[in-house]
């Protein structure tokens, strides 16, 4: 893969843009569990992404919603369901779900 510089990724990039009074705090994926559909995979995480259960068809769908928005950056995500402290991810079918899920990975770790 490309070299990466001295010191670690993602080091003073705060941006505490939009904190309504949430600390800032990341999730981790404990697994990534496949499920009948294979363009869509569920993400189980290590704590609960909100009380309320939301999906999310086009980013603008999840404009609102930090987490949502974020996820519909990674590259060939076309929706998304949150539920507790899980998540599924669908792709488009040309995407790869290697890049997918480092992409999750690293949106879920910078998540609010």
């Amino acid at each position: 893969g490309p070299a990466r510089g001295p010191g670690h990724p993602g080091t003073g990039r705060t941006h505490l843009r939009g904190s309504v009074g949430f600390e800032t705090m990341s999730y981790r994926v404990k697994k990534f569990q496949d499920t009948p559909n294979p363009n869509a995979l569920k993400c189980v995480l290590d704590r609960r992404a909100g009380d309320k259960a939301r999906s999310f068809f086009t980013a603008a769908d999840a404009a609102a919603d930090p987490l949502g928005a974020a996820l519909f950056s990674v590259t060939g995500v076309t929706n998304i369901l949150i539920n507790g402290d899980w998540i599924t991810v669908s792709k488009r079918p040309e995407a790869q779900w290697r890049e997918i899920k480092e992409g999750v990975e690293r949106v879920l770790r910078a998540a609010e």
